[in-house]
């Protein structure tokens, strides 16, 4: 993901947290206690995202946020479809997610070509370097990302789409 994409994800997830309600009535929803909980447990879900996608995902990385989101799509595309009173909300988030989906899809895409050429994104991450290039958070909490974004990717995106993301040839 780009600077701007993990900002722009942050930003919205804040703002869910924060202030569900005006999210909610943009999209042409009725703000109650129950969709306000869900809002911000989708803002934290975004938060959490853009936090785990800010210090230099790989591409399993990437293509697991873009699962997670297209998910979310479907589910809020299976609402706007079957549920006439909050339609509007559920397809306005659909494509939202969508959005965050395709973006994650690119990144990996790049990431991918990156890792391939022997070349790394000179700036793919808000996290500044530190010698030795772990950036501020510590090396092996990012080593442990990557290893459990490997496991999980081997085991949930397509074998067709696996070619070049790093540690998922699993089963």
């Amino acid at each position: 993901m780009t600077q701007v994409s993990v900002v722009v994800r942050g930003t919205y997830g804040a703002v869910l947290c924060v202030a569900p309600g005006t999210l909610i009535r943009l999209a042409g929803g009725r703000p109650n206690a129950r969709t306000c909980g869900i809002g911000r447990v989708l803002g934290a879900r975004h938060l959490a995202q853009a936090a785990l996608s800010a210090a230099r995902p790989t591409p399993a990385v990437l293509v697991l946020g873009a699962e997670v989101d297209l998910l979310h799509s479907a589910s809020m595309l299976a609402l706007g479809i079957l549920d006439a009173p909050r339609r509007r909300i559920g397809l306005t988030d659909a494509v939202v997610a969508a959005a965050f989906a395709a973006d994650e899809l690119l990144a990996a895409r790049r990431a991918a070509a990156e890792a391939r050429t022997g070349r790394a994104a000179a700036s793919g991450s808000l996290v500044p370097a530190a010698p030795g290039g772990a950036g501020a958070w510590p090396a092996d909490l990012l080593r442990r990302r990557d290893a459990l974004a490997g496991w999980l990717a081997a085991r949930t995106v397509p074998r067709a789409f696996r070619p070049g993301l790093s540690g998922t040839a699993g089963p």
